[in-house]
């Protein structure tokens, strides 16, 4: 819930019910596209253009609006070199105001991710593009300017019902590429056995039950929490003494999408057999 000021609120809804000031009203003279372009952009943010092989960075793409429109996501970007995690699309339909050169834009979040660069080098993020479908009216009306954002909407030939004192312009537009520089991790104390890991993890281990039965399938279980790049995280190898056959794990993810980097746990439940009767020690898994 936001609060704002009495004065706040009064701006807004002028803003809301004013005919004289909307821009949804296209007055003589004045050039449509050049209003759509002052009032209708799209922006990509991310928080840092370098960072280290495992690193995440956030990148929110962005609709700023304060016309009437539909708009069209006609291509996604690609993220060559990033493993992708997904903090926000357009089904979670986040939506908030910031003022922009003195007027209040509505804010659409198309996509919010966070990017893990899995190797150094330089990399791009490339370029959203989208078309849109912008309404103006020629006579004074009071509306609300509203937008809706779909991928594939305007393929699809459906064209809402309009009157003579509103017209339709199309537009498109796109990101600006964006070039991530990923160094490689240090190699001042980097363990040997290093494999990628970037965060602060803690590490443990369980067995389901310390006693079964010849040829009953035991559990154990390898848990890594923390933050950091989970998505990256490699299996836990694991050394099985001679008696015990061992298997594939399931993995479990417990993450908190809305931290950056990702925070929460990763479990590896690994079942085993064992022919043999007699007491197995099960070996040290590092990290």
């Amino acid at each position: 819930i936001e609060v704002i000021s009495k004065e706040q609120a009064a701006k807004l809804n002028n803003r809301n019910v004013s005919a004289v000031n909307s821009d949804y009203i296209l007055r003589p003279g004045e050039d449509p596209y050049e209003k759509i372009r002052q009032n209708l952009f799209l922006k990509v943010v991310v928080d840092r253009t370098s960072c280290f092989a495992g690193e995440p960075v956030l990148a929110v793409f962005k609709l700023y609006s304060r016309l009437e429109s539909n708009s069209d996501i006609v291509k996604n970007p690609g993220f060559y070199g990033f493993t992708v995690y997904d903090m926000v699309n357009m089904s979670d339909k986040q939506m908030n105001t910031e003022i922009v050169n003195g007027k209040v834009f509505d804010v659409h979040t198309i996509r919010k991710i966070q990017l893990y660069p899995f190797q150094a080098g330089m990399f791009t993020i490339d370029a959203m593009e989208i078309k849109n479908k912008v309404e103006f009216s020629r006579s004074t009306v009071n509306k609300k300017t509203e937008q809706e954002i779909e991928e594939g909407m305007l393929a699809t030939g459906n064209e809402d019902a309009s009157n003579e004192n509103t017209e339709v312009y199309e537009t498109s537009m796109r990101t600006e590429p964006v070039v991530i520089r990923v160094k490689p991790a240090p190699a001042k104390n980097k363990p040997a056995a290093f494999n990628g890991a970037v965060g602060a993890f803690a590490i443990s281990a369980a067995v389901m039950k310390d006693r079964i039965a010849k040829n009953e399938e035991g559990v154990f279980e390898i848990t890594i929490s923390g933050n950091g790049n989970f998505t990256q995280l490699n299996t836990p190898v694991i050394n099985w003494p001679d008696g015990i056959e061992g298997f594939e794990p399931a993995v479990r993810d417990s993450l908190d999408k809305t931290k950056l980097p990702l925070a929460g746990s990763r479990t590896f439940r690994y079942a085993f057999i064992c022919n043999n009767p007699g007491l197995y020690q099960l070996p040290v898994v590092k990290l």
